[in-house]
Order: structure tokens, then sequence, then C-alpha cells
């Protein structure tokens, strides 16, 4: 039975999170419609409610939800970063010093120097592995935990 509910559409549509900035009345809308879709899914596959397997479910439904929104809005900041970097500088040379990224050896802590077209290029590497790795967070701290909790190590 378990199989049918992730095969089930209106779960992705009961844990989809909202789309960027949603207006209040909108985002309220999309709230009451996902909290019935969430309630239709527990009926449904565990039609009594007294019956500790339709909490279970819900439970995982909004895990579910909360792994989705978490993903989101971590790879959603980090797309606005890589927006601004790409928008603000390019990877050639600025025009103007101020607006160079370049770093020198003792200035302003730096232990490194690197032109400016270099430091562009590891900032958009490093914002790019950042939101690769919160792409797949959920999967490290599973294999994180899986690893830690083996007891043939």
């Amino acid at each position: 039975q378990l199989q049918a509910v992730v095969q089930d559409p209106r779960l992705a549509q009961a844990t989809r999170p909202t789309a960027g900035d949603v207006p209040g009345a909108e985002l309220e809308t999309f709230k009451r419609e996902k909290e019935e879709l969430i309630k239709q899914l527990c009926h449904h596959y565990v039609p009594d409610p007294k019956d500790p397997k339709h909490e279970a479910l819900e439970r995982c439904i909004r895990s579910i939800d909360d792994a989705n929104c978490y993903v989101r809005d971590n790879v959603c900041t980090i797309d606005q970063a890589i927006q601004y970097l790409r928008s603000y500088w390019s990877e050639s040379e600025p025009d103007h010093r101020s607006a160079s990224l370049a770093i020198q050896t003792g200035v302003g802590g730096s232990c490194l120097s690197h032109p400016h077209s270099t430091q562009y290029t590891f900032v958009l590497q490093s914002l790019t592995l950042w939101k690769n790795v919160q792409l797949r967070m959920f999967k490290l701290w599973h294999t994180v935990e899986a690893d830690m909790l083996d007891s043939t190590r």
C-alpha cells in the first residue's frame, strides 16, 4: 500500500513547495489546498482516523513536504546569489578596481592572491557545489546515519 501512496499524483501536489514570493491570499489558498490533499490521501489509504497508521501516514507526508521546502529554500537562495554574481560581475576584469573580486595576500586578511577572473570562477564553482550539496542533503544525511549505525564497522 505504501507504493500506491508514493505513486499517487496527489502526493506530489500535497508536498509541493510554493513558488517564490506568493501574495498573502494566494498563499492561504495554496495552504488550504495542500491541507485538503493531505486529508484526502490519509483518508483514502487509512480511512479510520483513529488507526495509528493514519497519523503515521500524515507525519510521513508532512515530513516529505518539509524536506521539499527545505531544499527549495536553500537552493533558491543559492540560485539568487549566482544570479547576483552573474548580474553584477563578469569573468573579465572590471573597468573599475572597486568592482574587482581579486584578492591579494596580506590585504583584508587574505592568505592567497588571485586575479578577478580566477576569484570569479572560484565563487561560481563554490556556489554551484553548495547548490548541488543542498539538492542532495537528505541523501547525504541518510548515508552518514547508515554509516554511523552500521554495526559491522
